[in-house]
């Protein structure tokens, strides 16, 4: 009898751990990340006064920029930890796998790389290159440096990369609108 208690216990509390997102994460599994490389920022990720990073990148606040080097600390399917190696400060992701509609390791693939900052930014104009590192996005981009600005737009407003129009999150009540033409961004628009 106490073996059944014991296991329907144990049941229950699997149950609640998975419920509550505590299910660990391999980041290095998710990245496909070679044995000795380093990881790295793939985009402009923009933090509160907290050191926390929302999933949808609200592009306000201070900026950690692309190609920066990272250590995950820990990484959930709802939480994100990660420190910067150039000052070992500590930062957390804030994930909702219903809001972003992807799972946390699709997530983790667009936010983090093996890629180093000289690889990320091949080929740039360097006038594009200060928009970049400003977060600023301007005409005549390119999708890739869009996403270097500003991250993956958020599913649940850009379903596909393949759309002619990006909408991203400037906080929680603005966005913007990056509309392409021929691969280049040709309008930026500012909604509230």
């Amino acid at each position: 009898m106490r073996e059944k208690i014991f296991t329907v216990l144990a049941g229950i509390a699997a149950a609640v751990l998975l419920a509550s997102g505590c299910r660990q994460v391999n980041v290095a599994e998710a990245l496909q990340q070679p044995k000795g490389s380093g990881i790295y920022t793939q985009c402009n990720l923009w933090y509160n006064s907290d050191e926390v990073i929302s999933s949808m990148n609200y592009q306000d606040g201070k900026v950690i920029p692309f190609g920066t080097p990272v250590e995950i600390i820990k990484a959930r399917e709802t939480a994100i930890y990660f420190k910067t190696l150039g000052d070992n400060q500590e930062y957390k992701i804030d994930f909702d796998p219903e809001w972003a509609m992807i799972p946390v390791e699709t997530y983790i693939r667009q936010v983090f790389t093996v890629q180093d900052r000289q690889q990320l930014s091949k080929d740039i104009e360097p006038d594009l290159l200060k928009s970049i590192e400003r977060g600023i996005v301007v005409k005549g981009m390119t999708r890739k440096e869009v996403l270097l600005t500003c991250g993956t737009p958020a599913a649940c407003r850009t379903p596909s990369l393949e759309n002619d129009t990006w909408v991203f999150w400037v906080d929680r009540f603005s966005t913007i609108r990056v509309v392409f033409k021929d691969g280049k961004v040709a309008e930026i628009l500012s909604l509230k």
